[in-house]
């Protein structure tokens, strides 16, 4: 049964499969399985976006539905779920006994069309709908950070992207020319837009021989890094802990003359200010050192006016200009010819 709740199921849908109530109260004393408002079951485990949503009669939609279905986004202040139009009567997410209140820490969005068109067994957003609602209500940093995510994790291409932004409003459309779709997280998304903002451009996942790919890339000598959790030396969690990596990757672009600036989340989100000054000085630092190892270039010489000497025995085979005297050889002025003496 357990494996049939994906993760949540209605008791008719059970039934339909060929359990039994019998089966059902078996499960629920295993504690394999719970009650998440009457009628629905849930497998141990399920996220708690998924239960708030079934518990108040949605469908879970935005960030938290990507997020759902494997998608690495920051979580959300408050939880999207999608009701009917004429929905009404919407339970706690805390507790079926009790209403839903502003104080629950959701956020409700009542779109076109009846209750009966709507699959009853439906608690959560396509893809498509997760994100047309996130390009509603999103932030730019964060609507893109969903855009390049879908990109890269679900494989979405550019003519689905396409229809999704044109379902969004037109103030937002402008936005489909920063989708990227090679960033690896949120947060290098949140990096390369924040730096265009700041008029430098980034190129992301940027390759080095020898080291693998950073995050992004500034300048000839000077890449960037957004570590979470799992870049800490006493990470546990899945995949094992990247500090060693990490440093290696950063030892050989020690060793081509390069370097790395490593930033965390909270950095990046709490400090900008800090983080874009410590980006620019390292780039000018690295432009004056590129500067001072470039090969000069040779002075330019100027172009001499050659002059070329009369030898004794070309002076004496030459024949006497009419300008000149046959005495006197060279430039300048010549001295008048003095009238022979003549005895009358």
């Amino acid at each position: 049964m357990t494996q049939f709740l994906r993760p949540v199921a209605r008791r008719a849908d059970l039934l339909r499969a060929g359990f039994t109530d019998r089966d059902i109260r078996r499960e629920l004393a295993a504690r394999s399985i719970f009650r998440v408002r009457h009628g629905w079951y849930a497998r141990v485990g399920t996220a708690d976006a998924v239960v708030r949503a079934v518990r108040v009669g949605g469908v879970l939609s935005g960030i938290e539905a990507l997020r759902v279905r494997g998608v690495f986004l920051p979580p959300p202040a408050r939880v999207d779920i999608v009701v009917p139009h004429n929905a009404s009567g919407l339970r706690s997410p805390g507790s079926h006994r009790r209403r839903l209140s502003a104080g629950d820490g959701l956020r409700i969005h009542w779109i076109d069309g009846r209750r009966r068109r709507l699959p009853p067994s439906r608690w959560l957003a396509s893809e498509d709908d997760a994100l047309v609602l996130v390009l509603h209500i999103a932030p730019r940093d964060t609507a893109v950070a969903a855009c390049d995510a879908v990109v890269r994790y679900l494989g979405w291409s550019p003519a689905r992207l396409d229809a999704a932004f044109a379902r969004a409003p037109r103030r937002v459309r402008a936005w489909r020319a920063l989708v990227d779709g090679r960033a690896d997280s949120w947060g290098e998304t949140v990096l390369r837009l924040r730096l265009r903002d700041a008029g430098i451009t980034m190129e992301p996942q940027a390759r080095v021989p020898g080291a693998g790919a950073f995050d992004g890339r500034v300048s000839a000598g000077v890449y960037l890094e957004v570590d979470g959790g799992q870049h800490a030396e006493d990470w546990d969690g899945e995949g094992g802990s990247r500090f060693e990596r990490d440093h290696q990757k950063d030892l050989v672009l020690a060793q081509r003359g390069a370097r790395s600036i490593r930033l965390t989340y909270a950095q990046l989100m709490g400090d900008w200010a800090g983080c874009l000054a410590a980006i620019r000085a390292a780039m000018a630092l690295d432009d004056r050192a590129r500067a001072r190892r470039a090969p000069r270039r040779p002075a330019r010489l100027r172009k001499l006016r050659t002059i070329t000497l009369e030898t004794p025995a070309r002076r004496a085979n030459r024949r006497p200009s009419s300008r000149t005297s046959s005495v006197f050889v060279g430039e300048g002025p010549q001295p008048a010819a003095r009238a022979p003496n003549v005895r009358r």
